[in-house]
């Protein structure tokens, strides 16, 4: 509760009251605290809205942002939805976990429907406060699954190592080129893409993504690392 104050002058018939005569008025307004919290940057895996995700049930993560630092999560409910349509209706077709009593926001394991080979999930999450007020529903976020390897129809190629004594010609770097045309102008294309090495992407000329050096480094000895990219066409 607060109390404000407000100076309210009269005018009768057209005119000013005579200062002697003004009113002054006690308003006491109620101004009820507004306790806003929402759930906020959305991941799964650690990433945003990522590709090429190959955990079977992936972790689901989000934060709590809250206009005052006391409030506490005591509970959560995350939908999972095939599409952004279903979504928006607060339909989780592939997964609605009900009211779940927790205060957990990390590492909140998928445990809907199984997963499809390069299905893309939409996801939202609310969450209720230690006096179990329930917040709006978070911004809607998304994540695609990976390429199952028994899609894979890729075929390694490559070149032999050379042992030529002059360093600058050993090994070069390598251009991989294979030309195509699509039937129709299509609404998005994948490109999935294992290699021993870094490798850098292109489409017509033009450099896919913003990535540097790509894969991360790993022991090629006992892991091939796979990465999807998105491409517009």
């Amino acid at each position: 509760m607060s109390r404000k104050n407000l100076g309210v002058f009269l005018r009768p018939a057209g005119r000013l009251l005579p200062a002697s005569l003004m009113l002054f008025v006690l308003v006491s307004l109620s101004c009820e605290k507004q306790n806003r919290f929402t759930p906020a940057a959305l991941t799964c895996e650690y990433l945003r809205n990522p590709l090429g995700i190959d955990a079977p049930q992936p972790r689901l993560s989000w934060r709590l942002d809250a206009d005052r630092p006391q409030i506490r999560q005591s509970a959560f409910r995350i939908l999972v939805a095939g599409s952004k349509e279903k979504l928006e209706q607060n339909i989780g077709d592939k997964w609605d976990s009900g009211k779940i009593a927790s205060d957990q926001s990390l590492h909140v394991v998928y445990a809907g429907a199984p997963l499809n080979s390069r299905e893309k999930c939409w996801w939202k999450v609310r969450v209720w406060d230690e006096q179990d007020r329930a917040s709006g529903w978070s911004d809607a976020a998304t994540w695609e699954t990976a390429l199952n390897p028994s899609d894979w129809r890729a075929k390694w190629t490559g070149i032999e190592e050379t042992d030529d004594p002059d360093i600058s010609n050993r090994n070069p770097a390598l251009y991989f080129r294979k030309s195509f045309h699509l039937s129709d102008a299509g609404e998005k294309a994948r490109a999935y893409i294992s290699g021993l090495g870094y490798y850098e992407l292109t489409i017509n000329g033009k450099k896919v993504g913003d990535h540097v050096l790509s894969p991360n480094h790993t022991n090629y000895d006992r892991r091939q690392s796979d990465k999807q990219n998105e491409a517009r066409v």
